[in-house]
């Protein structure tokens, strides 16, 4: 399990005897050898400081080796997968809670969606990742959104998705939200979610009190009626009202 790279980003990564330059699949399908090795840029913190970044290819690519139990800083290795090279990442991102949505909302709310974040320990300076959010209704996927944050330890952030608008009431809505981090040491608290309910708007009508009973020939009149709203928010809306002539009074 190895990484063989260019920085030059050419494709010919090893030279073998008598074959030349070959690419890696060509020399997994000479050798049948390195078919765990990858060809992709480590993403190291910086061309001074040769750790991995949280994203990196390498992080979880290795196979175990019992002779070696830390890496290079004295980090203790992952015993199944250890990362490929000399540094082992160990990092611990919690998403902490679903800020929004929470609660209930009406059909076509425009609803902001956030979360909390904190970059617990872990990582060489300011490790950068995604973070998403995820909105089922039922097991349905209605919404994904996915941002991209940098953190250093000790940080804490919240992070704002794009909105969501629900078009169906329902009270078996979830959000989800979590990140990318695949070296993260603690899974357990890489996620958050929380149950949201979405209520039709319900706005009757109880009643026209005018125009009632007999009204004469030019005779001014006001139409009124009474309306109820009978949801649990607000609501904006137009109200027409129309009169059918009917046969005429003499």
């Amino acid at each position: 399990n190895n990484d063989y790279r260019l920085n030059s980003g050419g494709t010919s990564v090893i030279y073998h005897a008598p074959s030349g330059a070959l690419t890696l699949p060509a020399w997994q399908a000479l050798s049948s050898k390195d078919t765990a090795s990858i060809n992709a840029d480590p993403q190291f913190v910086s061309t001074t400081n040769n750790h991995l970044n949280v994203t990196s290819p390498c992080l979880n690519a290795g196979r175990a080796y019992t002779p070696f139990t830390t890496d290079i800083d004295g980090d203790s290795r992952t015993v199944n997968t250890p990362d490929i090279g000399a540094d082992e990442v160990l990092v611990d991102v919690a998403c902490r809670a679903v800020f929004s949505p929470t609660g209930s909302y009406k059909v076509g709310d425009s609803i902001a969606t956030s979360a909390a974040f904190k970059h617990v320990s872990g990582g060489y300076g300011a490790s950068s990742y995604y973070v998403k959010m995820v909105i089922t209704r039922g097991t349905t996927t209605l919404y994904t959104d996915s941002v991209s944050r940098t953190t250093s330890p000790g940080d804490s952030i919240v992070v704002n998705f794009a909105k969501f608008v629900p078009s169906v009431a329902d009270t078996n809505y979830h959000a989800t939200c979590t990140h990318t981090i695949v070296a993260d040491v603690v899974p357990s608290n890489d996620t958050a979610r929380s149950n949201f309910t979405v209520v039709p708007a319900d706005v009757g009508v109880y009643g026209i009190l005018a125009p009632v009973g007999q009204i004469w020939r030019d005779q001014p009149v006001h139409p009124k009626v009474v309306l109820r709203n009978n949801g649990a928010f607000p609501a904006t809306f137009s109200a027409r009202f129309t009169i059918d002539q009917g046969s005429a009074l003499d």
